[in-house]
């Protein structure tokens, strides 16, 4: 009788399969928030993903903008060549570069278990990987700067620095919303129905506690159970919330609070922290779990956190720890939830963002698809598995410089 051999390292990392790539690509971008609300030049979706394969980490990946045609025409038998309109046409770049995570274990490599390992390991590479494509496509909107990106604020709040605990998102902020990108000229997106009919539509985007606070209100409620599609039409099973006088209505999750989304950052403390406590630890002391990521996209100097009912100002962060500055904060506790306040210097609640965008808000540039990545080390006792992409991602803009199609709105994020 034969023996049963097991698997030696090598095989088991040659077990990995080489098509694993385009699952994950698949996976992964079906994942996202984004996923159905991009496209290729002309097709009028939320993101303008831009391929070209032949560009490496650091290349540039060159869009084209142009105004709209503005000029007069003429009428009957006036000459029309000397009375042609003109379109402002200009470009802008967008960066790309290498984007790589992997996981890693220790484990005997004679050991069956470990196949599992690379089932899970896959599993948690594909949600990554989709959350950092939905992130990085709404940290490129949210980290533009004012004058260039439209900002709004929900009921009459003039700046962050005036919001409170009464400006929660209300039918008038989405009536405002839908005013302001006309305003704008924003570009809608086109959605084709089942019949062939192509409407035009923009879409909002919440957090998950500002949809909640939204979903409460019985005027939309109604709205949405009497006046929408019926069937498998309905917005509603495209993930969305519903719809609003044209407006396609869509919220974002975290997980688990650890450190919230783009569009309202949160995390937790760590342990408790002694009154003028200088280091803020969030969540856990593993240094390499980035907990502060959505914290300060603009990169401004100082940014603010509210823990309880303290606001405390920021200097820096690293990965899983804030640096107040002053350093004369209150006691606190473990499990304590730490929420963002933005960057005026007179804040006094959390904010919570959203974003309102029509077609081709963001320009996705590709210039690999992600592939698999793997390693053997320490004498084939750690094996890694990872993914690598070559892309980026930045704000349409047009030939004046500005964010032609979306704004921001920013309201009350408190905790519920």
């Amino acid at each position: 009788m034969a023996d049963i051999r097991a698997l030696t390292a090598s095989e088991i990392i040659a077990a990995i399969p080489a098509e694993w790539a385009p699952d994950v690509l698949l996976d992964a971008e079906q994942e996202e928030f984004w996923a159905f609300k991009k496209g290729g030049e002309g097709k009028q979706k939320a993101i303008l993903e831009k391929e070209e394969l032949e560009k490496g980490a650091g290349d540039t990946i060159k869009v084209t903008t142009m105004t709209r045609s503005q000029g007069a025409g003429t009428v009957g038998d006036n000459e029309l060549k000397g009375n042609e309109g003109k379109s402002q046409i200009g470009s802008f770049e967008v960066k790309i570069d290498y984007v790589r995570y992997a996981e890693a274990w220790t484990q005997k490599a004679d050991d069956m278990s470990i196949i599992s390992f690379i089932n899970v390991t896959q599993a948690n590479l594909v949600s990554w990987f989709a959350e950092k494509l939905s992130d990085d496509t709404f940290k490129a909107m949210l980290g533009v700067p004012a004058p260039t990106a439209t900002r709004i604020f929900a009921g009459n709040a003039t700046s962050e620095a005036t919001i409170n605990d009464t400006h929660i998102t209300t039918l008038a902020d989405l009536d405002k919303i839908i005013f302001t990108l006309g305003r704008m000229g924003a570009l809608p997106m086109r959605v084709e129905k089942k019949s062939g009919e192509v409407l035009k539509y923009y879409g909002y985007v919440m957090s998950d506690v500002e949809a909640y606070r939204l979903s409460q209100n019985t005027e939309f409620r109604n709205m949405q159970i009497q006046g929408n599609i019926r069937g498998e039409d309905n917005p509603i099973f495209t993930g969305a919330m519903g719809t609003y006088r044209g407006l396609i209505l869509y919220t974002h999750q975290g997980i688990e609070g650890t450190k919230g989304t783009p569009l309202r950052p949160e995390s937790y403390l760590m342990n408790d922290i002694a009154i003028g406590t200088v280091n803020i630890p969030l969540v856990d002391d593993e240094t390499r779990n980035d907990y502060t990521r959505n914290f300060n996209p603009i990169g401004e100097s100082q940014f603010f956190v509210r823990i309880g009912d303290e606001v405390i100002r920021c200097e820096s962060k690293t990965n899983n720890t804030i640096i107040a500055n002053p350093a004369t904060i209150a006691a606190h506790y473990a499990g304590d939830r730490v929420t963002y306040c933005g960057t005026t210097s007179t804040p006094t609640v959390a904010l919570s963002y959203g974003v309102a965008f029509g077609a081709e808000a963001v320009t996705r540039g590709k210039g690999r698809p992600p592939k698999k990545i793997k390693q053997l080390d320490d004498y084939d006792m750690r094996i890694g598995l990872g993914v690598q992409a070559v892309y980026g991602y930045k704000a349409v803009v047009n030939t004046r410089n500005r964010c032609p199609n979306f704004l921001i709105m920013t309201s009350y994020g408190g905790i519920l």
